[in-house]
């Protein structure tokens, strides 16, 4: 085995699971979304291919799916439970999420997917 993460933080309450795993389209980062924590994950890349955390980020309950739309530039994340979905600007130089807005998208949304016009 080449590497074992956790994807929750210390001390986290371990009934969750992760749900979806992306990777940014600059390849220095991929994210991971933990249902029952209820949060995404933030990974760096390192040189070696081995991630390393760099953050949890709150999304609505129970995060199914979400994606990093094409440019890199936003991530939206919805909870299945919640019927709402999150849009984060993505930081270009940290791959950090920051939350920018929020919607109500319907019951029990499955699938999140940004396209290119």
């Amino acid at each position: 085995m080449f590497q074992h993460l956790d994807s929750l933080p210390a001390g986290a309450d371990r009934s969750g699971h992760t749900a979806h795993i992306e990777m940014h389209p600059n390849g220095k980062w991929v994210y991971a979304s933990n249902r029952g924590h209820e949060s995404i994950v933030g990974f760096n890349v390192d040189s070696d291919g081995s991630l390393s955390p760099f953050g949890h980020f709150s999304v609505p309950p129970s995060p199914r799916s979400f994606n990093v739309e094409p440019s890199g530039r936003f991530l939206y994340c919805a909870g299945e439970s919640a019927g709402r979905m999150v849009i984060f600007g993505v930081d270009q130089e940290s791959g950090g999420l920051e939350p920018m807005d929020e919607f109500d998208v319907g019951k029990s949304p499955f699938w999140v997917m940004a396209a290119e016009l």
